[in-house]
């Protein structure tokens, strides 16, 4: 009994690695995409479909291991997560952005200093 219960923990946990990995992958996919370009030997690719090749990998294992349905309900999920973010970075667009900057990141002096060129802050 003790022995089961303890294949069926780390049948868990290999699900729960296995998931995280697709998931990370899947939505670097999307916020990385093509914001940067890697030369891979003799092929330039984006930095956003390295992680790719991962996400079948994960599933796969994930529909061998443990079955196609389980397989299909993480892909809802990462599609999901993904909507998720592509909303977020939607909101980041549309709403403008501050001139100042965070308050946590202005400088509050209770008078002037000059530097060394002779330029007054504050």
């Amino acid at each position: 009994m003790e022995h089961q219960q303890i294949l069926d923990e780390r049948r868990q946990y290999v699900f729960l690695v296995l998931s995280a990995v697709f998931l990370a992958s899947m939505t670097l996919l999307n916020v990385i995409g093509i914001t940067k370009f890697v030369e891979i030997g003799p092929l330039t690719v984006a930095v956003g479909v390295i992680p790719y090749p991962l996400t079948f990998l994960c599933t796969d294992l994930i529909s061998e291991l443990y079955g196609r349905k389980r397989a299909n309900e993480l892909v809802t999920v990462g599609l999901v997560i993904n909507i998720f973010v592509i909303a977020i970075l939607y909101l980041g667009e549309i709403f403008p952005a501050s001139e100042s900057g965070p308050p946590w990141q202005t400088l509050k002096l209770s008078e002037p200093i000059f530097t060394a060129n002779g330029q007054k802050i504050g």
